[in-house]
């Protein structure tokens, strides 16, 4: 019998593992240095504006496709606002912002090393509550990637159990 993951209990468990912190230096935010990439250097830009530990809704928005783009200390400080942000009603509307995250957290075969290095900051807690939010994508009748998405939610919750 699955155990269906509660929003609520999921949410506390957001809080509890994934703690706001600090942005990164304009030099550990993304995944290549500076001056090497010319789309992490865009991230970069883009994220100037960005300061403190929460990213806002709007943020989240505008780099959802440049995940993959983001350093591990770039993850730590984007995970606890993403992660939030994904329980909200906006998210739940929007769906995008999920999506891509599920795609990097199961990624494909040539792209595994890479994201290994990505989630390289989070701890055995984090990691577990990744699983829970993903299994909550899946399972919950509130969850509009329940069904549809199964496949790529099952291959990223294969690769965290992994790692």
């Amino acid at each position: 019998m699955i155990k269906k993951v509660d929003i609520k209990d999921l949410n506390q468990r957001i809080k509890q593992n994934f703690p706001y912190v600090d942005k990164p230096e304009d030099s550990e935010l993304c995944f290549h240095e500076k001056g090497t990439c010319w789309k992490c250097d865009d991230l970069r830009e883009e994220l100037a504006e960005c300061n403190g530990q929460k990213l806002t809704g709007a943020s989240i928005r505008d780099i959802h496709q440049e995940m993959s783009r983001l350093s591990a200390k770039g993850w730590r400080w984007m995970l606890p606002s993403l992660l939030r942000y994904s329980l909200t009603q906006e998210s739940l509307q929007n769906q995008s912002e999920v999506e891509f995250l599920i795609y990097e957290l199961g990624p494909a075969p040539e792209y595994i090393d890479e994201t290994k290095q990505r989630l390289s900051c989070l701890n055995d807690n984090q990691i577990a509550c990744l699983i829970e939010f993903l299994k909550w994508c899946r399972d919950s009748e509130g969850s509009p990637w329940a069904g549809y998405f199964n496949k790529n939610i099952n291959r990223a919750i294969k690769f965290l159990v992994k790692i």
